[in-house]
C-alpha cells in the first residue's frame, strides 16, 4: 500500500538519485553496535505499539541524499521516539547527524519538484501496529528481534554474557572519550590566550612578531593537552594515536565499575534509563566530578599561558606564590605560602605553577621583572 501510494504520488520523471523507495522500512536509530544482546535487552522493555501516518513533507537536500530531495511522510509515534532515545543510550555507534524525526520515505526527487509534493494526505491517518526491530548490517542483512516477551526470552538466553553487554558499553564509551580532544581544543585554547593577554598587559609587549608566535603556541599547547587529557597524542599525519606513557586514560577501576553496574542490571531487570543514570552517576563520569575537571583545567591553561609570556619575554626572574582567599588548609598548597622561588624553579609543593590540585584556585605572580623595580 504503501509503495503504490508512492506510485501514485511521485512520476518517474521527478525522480533522482536513489529514486523511488521499494523497501518501506522506519529508520529508528542510525549507526549502532553489531550487538543483539544490547537490542534485545532493550526491546524487552516495550509491548508491540500502533504508530501513525501523517502527511509527505519534502526534506532538505544534503550530502546524504546524494542532491536530491527526500519525500517523506511523518510518523507520529512517541513510542518510536523514546525506543530511538533507549537504542541511542544502549548502542550507539555514532552520534546522529540529525534530530530525530521518524518518518517514512516514499522516494528521491528533483529539488526543483520537491515542493509539489508537500501536505500531500495520501497516508494520513493509517495505522501500523509495530511488534518487532530489524538490526540491519552494511550489507543490508536483517535480524529481526520481536518487542516484550518474546524480547525477555531472547535476552535471557545471553544473561551470562553480561560482560559481552559491558564490553560493548564500553567500547562506545571509549568512542566518545576518543572525540574529546577535538571538542576541548577550542576552549583550552581560549583560556590558555586568556593568560597569554594577561601576560602581554603585564609585561607591556607590544611586538607583533612574538604576540603572533604566542598565538601559535595557544593553539600548539591546547592540541598537546585535549589529547593528553584523554591519554592520546598527536601523530605526525595529525591523527590522534594512543600514548604509550599517558598519565590520563579511561582507568581499569572505571572499567570494572561499569563492569558492575552492568551485571547488577542483569541481575534486577533495570530498565535501560535506570541503567544510563547508574553509569552517569558513576564516579568517572557525574556532572560534579566533570565540573570539577573543566575549572582546573581551565585553570591550568590560564596560568599556563601567563607562564608562557614570562618565559618567552625573559623578564621575569622571580614568581610568589598567592594562597586563594578562598583556600582550605590541609593541602600541598600550604607549603607555597609566601614562597617566592627563580623562575623556572618548582615551588616547595614540588609545582611550577598552580593549579597543585582539584579545585585549587591559588595563583602564582611576577615577583621580580628586569627593568622594574
Amino acid at each position: 500500500m504503501i509503495v503504490d501510494a508512492g506510485k501514485q504520488l511521485i512520476p518517474d520523471e521527478d525522480l533522482a538519485g536513489k529514486g523511488r523507495e521499494l523497501a518501506s522500512h522506519i529508520t529508528v536509530k542510525y549507526g549502532v553496535l553489531a550487538a543483539p544482546e544490547l537490542l534485545a535487552k532493550v526491546l524487552s522493555l516495550y509491548q508491540p505499539f500502533t504508530l501513525t501516518l501523517g502527511g509527505v513533507v519534502a526534506f532538505d537536500v544534503t550530502e546524504h541524499s546524494e542532491g536530491t530531495a527526500p519525500i517523506v511522510v511523518e510518523v507520529k509515534s512517541s513510542e518510536l521516539e523514546q525506543l530511538h532515545q533507549d537504542i541511542d543510550l544502549a548502542m550507539a555507534a555514532k552520534p546522529d547527524d540529525f534530530g530525530y524525526r521518524p518518518h517514512l520515505t516514499l522516494g528521491y526527487v528533483l529539488p526543483s519538484s520537491a515542493q509539489k509534493f508537500e501536505g500531500s494526505q495520501i497516508l494520513a491517518g493509517l495505522q501500523i501496529k509495530v511488534s518487532s526491530i530489524a538490526l540491519t548490517d552494511t550489507e543490508g542483512h536483517q535480524t529481526e528481534f520481536p518487542l516484550g516477551v518474546e524480547a525477555a526470552k531472547v535476552r535471557k538466553a545471553d544473561d551470562s554474557d553480561a560482560d559481552d553487554m559491558a564490553d560493548e558499553i564500553d567500547a562506545a564509551i571509549q568512542y566518545e572519550w576518543e572525540q574529546l580532544p577535538t571538542e576541548v581544543r577550542h576552549a583550552l585554547e581560549q583560556a590558555f590566550a586568556v593568560g597569554l593577554t594577561k601576560g602581554v598587559a603585564e609585561l607591556n609587549v607590544s611586538d607583533v612578531a612574538v604576540i603572533s608566535s604566542l598565538n601559535q603556541t595557544a593553539m600548539d599547547w591546547a592540541a598537546e593537552r585535549a589529547a593528553e587529557m584523554v591519554g592520546m597524542k598527536w601523530g605526525a599525519d595529525g591523527t590522534l594515536i594512543p600514548n604509550p606513557d599517558a598519565k590520563w586514560q579511561i582507568s581499569t577501576t572505571t572499567r570494572d565499575e561499569i563492569r558492575r553496574i552492568v551485571k547488577d542490571a542483569f541481575a534486577d531487570e533495570t530498565k535501560m534509563s535506570d541503567l544510563e543514570n547508574d553509569i552517569r552517576e558513576a564516579g568517572a563520569f557525574s556532572e560534579s566530578r566533570a565540573a570539577m575537571i573543566a575549572r582546573t583545567e581551565v585553570k591550568f591553561a590560564q596560568v599556563h599561558g601567563n607562564a608562557e609570556v614570562w618565559r618567552q619575554s625573559g623578564l621575569v626572574k622571580k614568581l610568589a606564590w598567592l594562597l586563594s582567599a578562598d583556600h582550605v588548609e590541609g593541602c600541598d598548597c600550604d607549603d607555597n605560602e609566601d614562597a617566592v622561588v627563580e623562575f623556572g624553579e618548582p615551588f616547595p609543593s614540588g609545582d611550577l605553577y598552580p593549579p597543585v590540585h582539584p579545585r585549587c584556585i591559588c595563583s602564582c605572580m611576577a615577583a621580580e621583572i628586569e627593568g622594574l623595580s
